[in-house]
Formats: C-alpha cells, sequence, structure tokens
C-alpha cells in the first residue's frame, strides 16, 4: 500500500517513562571506521570556557549539520539551532555541547596513553604497599588486579 501526498507519516510517540535519545543524532553521515565521534560540553567549571579550544588542539573538530540532521527527539519548545552549522544541542545550566569527531589514530594514542598512566599509577600504589606497608602509616590489605 503506497501513501498519498494528503497522508502524513505520524510521529513516533515517546514515552514519558521509557529512555529516551536526547542526545541522539540523525541524518548526518557517521564514519566509524576512521573517527571517534564524541559530545563536548563548552566549558566543563565556572570560568573555564577554553575545553573546545583543548579539543581542537588535540585534532578534534567540529561535526557540521547537513539539512537533515537532527539532535535530540522532538520537543515543543526546542528552540532552532539552525543559526550555526556546527551540530549542537544544550545540555543543561548554560552549557552547550558540541558534536565533534577526531582520526581513529588520534583516539586510540589518547587511550594507550591514559591507560600507560593509570597502570603506572596502579604500580605506585602496589609498590608503597609492599616496600613501605606499616612503616607509611598504613594497615590493611589492598589488592589490585587486571581483568
Amino acid at each position: 500500500m503506497s501513501r498519498t501526498a494528503s497522508e502524513t507519516v505520524k510521529p513516533k510517540r515517546v514515552s514519558i517513562t521509557g529512555q529516551r535519545d536526547v542526545l541522539n543524532v540523525t541524518g548526518y553521515e557517521f564514519d566509524f571506521n576512521n573517527f571517534h565521534y564524541c559530545w563536548v560540553n563548552d566549558f566543563i567549571n565556572t570560568g573555564n570556557t577554553d575545553n573546545i579550544q583543548k579539543y581542537v588542539a588535540a585534532g578534534y573538530e567540529f561535526c557540521i549539520r547537513t539539512p537533515s540532521t537532527s539532535v535530540g527527539e522532538a520537543k515543543v519548545d526546542k528552540p532552532s539551532s539552525m543559526t550555526d552549522n556546527r551540530i549542537t544541542m544544550p545540555v543543561g545550566n548554560g552549557r552547550t555541547g558540541y558534536l565533534m569527531r577526531v582520526p581513529l589514530e588520534y583516539y586510540n594514542e589518547d587511550v594507550e596513553s591514559y591507560n600507560d598512566r593509570v597502570d603506572q599509577n596502579e604500580k605506585e600504589w602496589r609498590d608503597r604497599l609492599v616496600n613501605e606497608g606499616n612503616a607509611a602509616g598504613l594497615y590493611g590489605k589492598i589488592s589490585v588486579q587486571k581483568t
């Protein structure tokens, strides 16, 4: 059965108690084989306005809106954000989230660097417990294992 031009497609009903897709992006061609995507807040703490610049300096770039791009669920009071070609979403407390992407090569380097720091911290904790133990005022037992 085909629809005629006078028929309209009823929008999908959103449950008030179910899971919501607040940051879901539709109508944008994601390239997950070559890029890692994430939402980045314009600032994290009061007065910290350079969060976006930190990501740009690390090789991230803004995802650009197309005419068919839509973010989040349909809302009655959702303001139009078409004044900016970047994909954005209000995330609360006056903050704006920007959809950004970085080449997987850079992302994997960052993850590896982070994991190396975590491994080094865990080694230092274990070494301190073994070498200093009660002499450092430490007591009890701690066990750190990688799974």
